[in-house]
């Protein structure tokens, strides 16, 4: 055997000693880290994630939309609205509205909307859909990881899905928004429900609390709008 063979062995030898040292290290800090530290870090995995992601949509519809425009977007797919409007409706004032959409194929999408304070707009879609010929689960998952990219958790059976997204409103720790998918199979193992839910809800509590503050403001000036000034008898 060479010299330069003999060399080349034991740096290969010396660098496999350094290397499984150096993951022994790694998985012995990761054992060591609080709850904390590991939510921190597992955490700042998902706003990479999301960062990278752009904004994802249900049958078209995205969060922010407002309610003409998913209405529009929707279009002769909704087969009647739950509950129905008046001609004269408006939204209220102080509180987020929910509108549900029953579409011609049976399945139903439920929008939020924030209050008209902060623009009316969506912050919540719900979708459901109730399957006579489904996919398998796997192909299920395929289709979803297809639309929505790389799957960020999974959990229950495994059909529990988790996607992290950014919050409309401006946030230290980039998150604050999701997209969850749910789907289970039948006997026959094909997917016979799947439910999908979008949800900003770092903005929706933005916008409970600004509602809030802007109703109790409201109030006020309702109540010295019906004070009097000297007392007249």
């Amino acid at each position: 055997m060479g010299a330069k063979t003999q060399r080349c062995r034991i740096a290969t030898a010396a660098i496999a000693v350094i290397t499984a040292i150096a993951v022994a290290a790694t998985v012995e800090a990761a054992a060591q880290q609080t709850p904390a530290e590991k939510r921190a870090a597992e955490n700042a995995v998902f706003a990479r994630a999301a960062a990278a992601r752009g904004t994802p949509d249900i049958r078209g519809l995205a969060l922010g939309m407002t309610l003409p425009e998913v209405e529009r977007k929707l279009g002769a797919e909704i087969a009647r609205l739950e509950p129905e409007r008046k001609p004269d409706w408006r939204p209220p004032a102080f509180y987020n509205y929910t509108q549900n959409y029953r579409l011609t194929d049976g399945s139903l999408m439920a929008v939020t909307y924030t209050s008209p304070i902060t623009g009316a707009i969506a912050s919540t879609i719900l979708y459901e859909q109730t399957l006579r010929e489904g996919p398998a689960p796997e192909r299920m998952l395929a289709e979803l990881e297809r639309k929505y990219g790389a799957i960020d958790q999974r959990t229950g059976s495994g059909y529990w899905l988790t996607w992290h997204l950014r919050s409309r409103l401006p946030v230290d720790d980039g998150l604050g928004s999701f997209l969850k998918a749910h789907f289970r199979a039948d006997k026959e193992n094909r997917v016979d429900y799947l439910r999908l839910v979008l949800n900003d809800y770092k903005f929706a509590m933005h916008d409970e609390q600004t509602a809030a503050e802007a109703r109790r403001e409201s109030d006020r000036r309702a109540v010295e709008q019906n004070r009097s000034g000297s007392p007249r008898f």
